[in-house]
């Protein structure tokens, strides 16, 4: 029951024929109608120097939908405002703008000519045209098995700073050889440390992706310096996150056959390390945690049969490796890994601590029952 113009002007009764003369005299009252097949709903106006006039009457709940690939080409849902939330102009009109894509759906944002996005013909006769703001599809993400990832084929398509990625398709805003890559998802033709982007920011020519890593299995070391380890941890005691090994950069260094960015230990270290990716910290020892272990129990007072892997004090200091000598100097170099024993008949099983201001303390090992 709309009986208004897009311009507000009142619609003149079907009835009448007064200020205008027609032939419609079945329609009703002075609603907006479309008996002829003109591009939208309309009446005679009650304006003597205006006859008729389309009328703004809106379109029902529609399926906005969404676009699979970053041109949008496919797109065949209803959106039908532009990103500055300009209304677009129906495809079958040339007003305000004239065009040569009249087979085209109602006035809904479409790309028949392969602009950057979807985009229609604008009705602000200042603004011929512009993209709209059509979403993706749910894309599946995807993860990275590598550092690198040059083997990564998911669909995330925004940077470290989410700036949205260029296409490969594309030359603009940035010029490059990589047209034969997928819509504009992150990846790593050239070997960079990770995937990356041509930005659509013309000041940032390209960005790495902040793609996760699949879920690893992180493992655990069975030796206190861990050089059996091969899980996939890649990060250091302090959080910062491990450089591959792949790389010399930000640090030089000379193990590059080994694994990812994974904690490693290659050289004898107390325990598995890896080179940090923050420029001011070379290198850092990883929280590996030990295998599940048999902690066990002792039969006598003094322990000395003791086997098990207990390998904290009773103020829960953890045990230094009998294999080194560091922080504390020592004769029981023959013993294992950094569990507690009983050596030299003290009255419970110890070990030397990793507390420089502690040298040893006993073990609180249970009795067997």
């Amino acid at each position: 029951m709309i009986s208004t113009t897009i311009s507000n002007r009142a619609c003149q009764s079907w009835k009448l024929n007064t200020p205008h003369r027609h032939r419609f005299k079945n329609l009703d009252e002075n609603y907006c109608r479309n008996p002829d097949g003109e591009p939208a709903p309309w009446c005679y106006t009650t304006d003597p120097k205006k006859r008729w006039e389309v009328c703004n009457v809106p379109f029902c709940i529609k399926e906005k939908g969404c676009k699979k690939t970053a041109q949008g080409s496919e797109y065949r849902g209803m959106i039908s405002t532009t990103i500055s939330n300009r209304a677009c102009q129906s495809w079958k009109l040339n007003t305000p703008h004239r065009h040569r894509f009249k087979n085209l759906d109602e006035n809904y944002c479409r790309n028949p000519d392969g602009e950057p996005a979807p985009w229609c013909y604008t009705t602000d006769p200042k603004k011929r045209w512009e993209v709209c703001n059509v979403p993706f599809c749910i894309k599946e993400k995807g993860c990275k098995k590598t550092a690198q990832g040059s083997e990564y084929r998911g669909m995330i398509s925004t940077t470290i700073s989410n700036r949205a990625c260029q296409s490969w398709k594309l030359n603009t805003p940035h010029r490059h050889r990589f047209k034969n890559l997928d819509e504009n998802y992150c990846r790593n033709p050239d070997g960079e440390p990770a995937p990356w982007c041509y930005t659509t920011d013309p000041k940032k020519r390209w960005e790495v992706c902040n793609v996760p890593f699949c879920i690893k299995e992180k493992g655990c070391k069975k030796t206190a310096q861990g050089s059996e380890y091969r899980g996939m941890i890649s990060t250091t005691i302090s959080n910062r996150a491990c450089q591959s090994w792949k790389l010399n950069t930000p640090h030089r260094h000379r193990f590059n056959n080994l694994d990812e960015n994974y904690c490693r230990n290659p050289d004898g270290e107390p325990a598995p390390w890896c080179y940090t990716t923050d420029p001011k910290k070379r290198w850092e020892v990883c929280n590996v945690p030990f295998c599940i272990k048999e902690k066990g129990c002792k039969k006598t007072a003094q322990g000395s049969e003791y086997r098990g892997m207990i390998s904290t004090t009773i103020s829960n200091r953890a045990c230094q490796s009998w294999k080194l000598n560091t922080p504390h100097r020592h004769r029981f170099n023959n013993l294992d890994e950094n569990y507690c024993r009983n050596p030299d008949g003290e009255p419970a099983p110890w070990c030397y601590t990793t507390d420089p201001k502690k040298r040893w303390e006993v073990c609180n090992v249970p009795y067997c029952s």
